[in-house]
């Protein structure tokens, strides 16, 4: 068996990764953006609920000053 031989048909194993390869790597492009909007939403949370406190807490002290 020859060189060219072998380089010619290499088994399945190259048409298998043309294929595998760029399912794998949209995979991993979904789970990337996937975490991304997962931060993106608990830092929105986070902020959100800092805003609620801060406004609770002027609401009490006005409540406070006033009376």
């Amino acid at each position: 068996m020859s060189v060219a031989q072998v380089l010619a048909h290499q088994g399945g194993w190259d048409e298998i990764l043309m294929i595998v390869g760029p399912i794998v790597a949209i995979i991993g492009l979904i789970a990337v953006a996937k975490r991304k909007m997962n931060k993106e939403k608990v830092a929105e949370s986070v902020q959100s609920e800092k805003d609620e406190l801060v406004s609770f807490c002027r609401r009490a002290d006005q409540l406070t000053t006033v009376g």
